[in-house]
């Protein structure tokens, strides 16, 4: 059986949650027996190192000796190779195909890779245009409450919730030492509470002046991040709060740390958090910010505040004072995550293919969160 699955231009030579989801996915299918195409619209003539030797790597920019525009490249490989299922990673990909009536019976899935209402509040609202050509197809979501996000039209056909997978880890985190320092790695842009964490540290530094406060990620903008290195001058933090950039060995990092500090104020489901939590470090976060709200269980794996420095910073002095506390909230942040493992993510997807192929048209159904909280409270 033959997939195409489509995704952004910029799976060359770039890396972050989407690109590394492209990649697994690719290669997962693969690995499954069926014959993959993995399409992009990319400038670049390079080829992805991390595919494996046997998918069809398309850049569909250079389809035809590059004379077509993205619909009409995608169109044309459909005529040609004839998929049995199409894969598009974000709803723009879906309407930029414009696919027209004759290609109904083939089915499809639309990913979802952070909460829906994101790509729907975007300046060109594919609402409309995705609506005209939406056919045979089943929604992905990572969490069960996105589904109250979804256009009607969507809500309406079928919806599965299949979140990230989270890397299983070759260690976890040491509670017999007090480190004194705190971590937090995630994109660095204005919706990732950078402000939030700054402030709420500042209010703390005076009295646990030998505490430090580490951030890794890419910047989205240079000038953005030296707004933030300026607020943390300001605050007179030059010496406890740094950016250390970004790390290719995410899981190795955070294991030298005792809690995660996670302000963020949007998120689909952040693998830099699931990582932490993984990892059994307890996180402080958001009650506002969905994808957060759903992985931290307040009082339980982590701690929940408002969105004000104050609330922040009783949140982290809780963890800071109290070394029994992190390793209890750890121990069970750890646990909590092993839902989402990579064997059960693979299964979720295999299966869901499998079933679509099998029957020739999208299936599929919408779950709620899939852990027993009960239980995790009670351990």
């Amino acid at each position: 059986m033959r997939i195409f699955v489509i995704s952004q231009s910029e799976v060359i030579g770039h890396t972050g949650g989407a690109i590394s989801v492209f990649g697994h996915f690719c290669n997962m299918l693969d690995k499954a027996g069926y014959e993959v195409y993995a399409m992009c619209w990319s400038e670049s003539t390079a080829v992805p190192s991390y595919l494996n030797e046997r998918i069809h790597f398309v850049n569909l920019r250079y389809v035809n000796g590059g004379q077509s525009r993205f619909s009409r490249s995608l169109r044309f490989l459909i005529d040609t190779d004839k998929p049995d299922l199409l894969v598009f990673f974000f709803p723009f990909l879906y309407t930029y195909a414009h696919l027209p009536g004759r290609y109904d019976s083939i089915p499809r899935i639309l990913m979802f890779h952070s909460r829906p209402d994101f790509y729907f509040a975007q300046k060109h609202n594919p609402r409309l245009s995705l609506s005209l050509c939406y056919r045979n197809t089943v929604s992905q979501i990572l969490l069960g409450s996105f589904k109250d996000l979804l256009p009607r039209f969507i809500r309406k056909g079928p919806v599965t919730v299949i979140p990230n997978y989270v890397a299983g880890p070759d260690v976890l985190c040491d509670y017999s030492a007090t480190r004194k320092r705190i971590v937090y790695l995630s994109r660095i842009d204005p919706r990732k509470g950078i402000d939030l964490l700054i402030d709420a540290f500042a209010l703390l530094h005076p009295m646990y002046p030998d505490w430090s406060v580490d951030v890794w990620g890419e910047s989205e903008t240079e000038e953005y991040l030296e707004k933030m290195k300026s607020r943390v001058e300001s605050k007179g933090l030059e010496g406890s709060f740094f950016f250390r950039g970004v790390t290719r060995e995410s899981l190795k990092a955070m294991l030298d740390y005792d809690f995660c500090a996670f302000p963020s104020r949007f998120e689909g489901f952040s693998l830099g958090l699931a990582e932490a939590m993984s990892l059994g470090l307890p996180c402080v976060g958001l009650k506002s910010c969905t994808g957060v709200n759903e992985l931290v269980l307040d009082g339980v794996n982590g701690i929940l505040c408002d969105d004000d420095p104050q609330s922040f910073a009783r949140g982290m002095e809780k963890l800071m004072l109290s070394q029994e506390l992190r390793a209890e909230m750890g121990k069970k942040a750890g646990l909590y995550m092993e839902q989402f493992s990579e064997s059960v993510y693979e299964q979720k997807w295999l299966s869901l293919i499998h079933d679509i192929l099998e029957h020739g048209k999208a299936r599929g159904c919408c779950s709620n969160r899939s852990a027993d909280v009960r239980k995790l409270v009670r351990l």
